[in-house]
């Protein structure tokens, strides 16, 4: 996913590890989080399903519904 962020040239996400949130049965999870607020998790991904998330969301704004999770949230 990292590399595929540098290579669009999305300077503008930022990137944070964080430890396990109790997801483990479905890891590897990344949430997004837009300015407005929005969170999207998107779980069990593997590197195919993590440069699709990284052209259609943060790219070009459309959330990849097959592979997200939950509802989405808005932040506190």
């Amino acid at each position: 996913m990292l590399d595929e962020i540098e290579k669009r040239g999305l300077d503008d996400v930022e990137v944070r590890v964080t430890g396990e949130h109790g997801l483990e049965d479905i890891e590897p999870v990344v949430q997004i989080e837009e300015i407005g607020g929005e969170k999207t998790t998107y779980a069990r991904l593997d590197p195919e399903k993590a440069r699709l998330i990284v052209v259609e969301h943060l790219l070009k704004g459309r959330k990849v519904e097959h592979l997200a999770v939950g509802k989405p949230k808005q932040s506190d």
